[in-house]
């Protein structure tokens, strides 16, 4: 084979190198055309669908109601916490009653004491009650009739 036949079957095989890669490079394109349309496709299901699920959801779900719930629970905590302030403050109020009266019995009982007066404790129809020894003897005073005077130890 001479020079220039070598020449002609390089530059054909060249051309048929070219006229593949050009072939190759079509099919790529149209394969990529192909596959973008696949995606916007995909895409357009993927849409739709979390569309569709989006409004299932938002018939089963009303937000108004969750609103109208969270308000009224708010409300009822609310009324819990004002009852029960409230009745915190009736028993304190109850507390410093009773421990006023507590108080008052406590000097009494001292004053009592300090007068050497005989207290014990005295039972009537089942309750206990405190009792002080008084000197009958001497007479009652008061308008009722209803005063003694204590008989000391």
């Amino acid at each position: 084979m001479n020079t220039e036949r070598k020449i002609y079957s390089l530059m054909t095989v060249a051309e048929d190198q070219q006229t593949l890669s050009e072939e190759f490079i079509k099919l790529q394109q149209q394969e990529m055309i192909q596959l973008k349309q696949e995606r916007k496709s995909l895409v357009s299901a993927h849409r739709d669908v979390l569309q569709d699920i989006q409004n299932q959801l938002g018939s089963r779900l009303h937000w108004s109601w969750i609103g109208i719930t969270f308000l009224v629970c708010f409300f009822i905590s609310a009324l819990f916490v004002i009852f029960g302030y409230g009745y915190s403050q009736l028993l304190i109020k109850d507390i410093n009653k009773y421990q006023r009266q507590s108080d008052i019995a406590e000097a009494n009982y001292e004053a009592l004491k300090a007068k050497n007066a005989d207290l014990m404790t005295c039972k009537h129809n089942g309750k206990s009650y405190p009792c002080v020894r008084v000197m009958t003897s001497y007479g009652s005073y008061g308008d009722n009739r209803d005063i003694y005077i204590l008989d000391p130890k």
